[in-house]
């Protein structure tokens, strides 16, 4: 016989109801009973969902787009690196446009010559210094697999200018004498570097003497 029930009671009165409908029926009737309390008892609330905190994909009218910036990346540099850097933004100054250098070279940023940056005839500061960056660490590396001495920090820092600045070529001559232990002499070589064409440019000595100034600095 099926047994009507009233949804509208609680768990345990459906229990009860069950137990006293079922009081004088077989086992097996007070078994189910006992089953289905069991499932009415453990069945888990009902949790209801949050509705869904979506942003809208375009700004609602009265907002604006986020603005778009260059973000330049933070990045750890050693000492020798951190001290070549300062020395070579001071003299190589800063430009976001091509210019054409003492030695008639196009170059834009912190003294870049690299072609792919001239010719975009635009590059921000920040930019220009994230690249400088990276060149000034390859030309320590450079340096650091020429040399078969040890050098101080100070006296990488100098080299690594003086190597920006002339190129390898010129670098090997000192780094020659550096590897042969000639270390006063290379500092005194540093100084001869101070012509462009064949004429003497103030700026160039002024750069090699704080160039050789800072080798000399243990």
């Amino acid at each position: 016989m099926m047994l009507a029930l009233n949804l509208d009671l609680t768990r345990e009165e459906i229990i009860k109801e069950l137990l006293y409908n079922n009081r004088m029926r077989n086992v097996s009737a007070i078994i189910a009973t006992v089953s289905l309390g069991f499932y009415l008892f453990n069945e888990p609330e009902t949790i209801q969902d949050q509705p869904a905190q979506d942003r809208p994909a375009i700004p609602v009218p009265g907002e604006q787009y986020q603005k778009r910036t260059f973000t330049p990346i933070e990045r750890t540099v050693d000492r020798s690196v951190r001290l070549a850097l300062g020395l070579i933004k001071r003299w190589e100054g800063f430009s976001s446009t091509p210019y054409y250098c003492a030695a008639g070279v196009k170059t834009i940023g912190y003294g870049d010559t690299d072609p792919a940056l001239v010719e975009r005839e635009y590059i921000s500061e920040e930019e220009a210094e994230q690249y400088l960056i990276d060149r000034v660490e390859a030309v320590r590396s450079d340096i650091q697999t020429k040399l078969r001495n040890p050098v101080s920090d100070t006296q990488l820092a100098a080299l690594i200018s003086f190597y920006y600045n002339l190129g390898p070529g010129n670098f090997d001559n000192i780094a020659r004498r550096i590897n042969n232990g000639d270390v006063d002499e290379a500092a005194d070589a540093i100084a001869l570097y101070d012509k462009c064409k064949g004429k003497t440019l103030k700026g160039l000595t002024s750069r090699r003497l704080e160039e050789q100034t800072l080798f000399n600095n243990l």
